[in-house]
């Protein structure tokens, strides 16, 4: 079985509720990206995951 790694999506738009998992909202508003940093770096911690995992992040300016 082989294990991909996750990739995690962040973006301006996006909700630190949601999964990550996808690069833009659905047409629904229920699911896509993270909208902080720190929330994909929690969902990495998270997975626990020898294979790994990716952060991609949207243009933009992001506050802290």
């Amino acid at each position: 079985m082989t294990v991909l790694p996750s990739v995690y999506h962040v973006a301006l738009e996006g909700d630190d509720s949601w999964t990550g998992l996808s690069p833009a909202p659905n047409p629904e508003g229920t699911d896509g990206p993270f909208s902080t940093l720190e929330r994909a770096r929690d969902a990495v911690r998270e997975r626990q995951s020898a294979v790994g995992a990716e952060v991609w992040i949207a243009g933009g300016v992001y506050e802290r």
